[in-house]
């Protein structure tokens, strides 16, 4: 299936679903955004346990930015296109991802400006923050959003 104005994107992760295109059905789709939340917090409890150095906070920059890219070039739009609680439930995480993207986008600016290991209290207390947003924001987006689409693209009953 096609999307009309899907985006081809480079995607890094390393466990993508094999054979996944950005043209793939949704069910595929799901599988990677799942795995791409468990590698991008994998990565913040390294940085919990290890400061980073300013390139691994980069690429974790770039993979979290391809991630929030994929949810708003191929995923909400599925959505949108969808039921009317579809579209309704789409609207509302769509609005509640931009701070969060934002807030992301601003970590990664000022600890690739800054030295992690030069000043280790301030960045623990904004990884733990960091951290905790993502980790809400991916719960709820597989217990919440993802049920939601997996029961919206099953057949209906014969």
């Amino acid at each position: 299936m096609v999307v009309p104005g899907a985006v081809k994107l480079k995607i890094l992760f390393i466990q993508q679903p094999r054979g996944f295109t950005m043209d793939s059905p949704p069910a595929s789709l799901l599988i990677l955004l799942r795995s791409q939340h468990g590698e991008l917090l994998a990565s913040l409890e390294r940085f919990a346990g290890k400061p980073p150095g300013k390139r691994e906070i980069a690429s974790f920059g770039e993979r979290l930015t391809e991630h929030f890219q994929l949810e708003e070039e191929r995923y909400y739009p599925g959505l949108l296109n969808g039921s009317s609680s579809s579209r309704a439930l789409a609207k509302v995480f769509q609005t509640t991802a931009r701070p969060l993207s934002i807030a992301a986008r601003e970590f990664v600016q000022k600890w690739t400006r800054n030295d992690p290991a030069g000043t280790p209290h301030a960045f623990r207390k904004d990884l733990e923050a960091l951290t905790r947003d993502l980790s809400r924001r991916f719960k709820t987006e597989e217990e919440r959003l993802y049920p939601f689409e997996a029961a919206e693209q099953k057949p209906a009953p014969e």
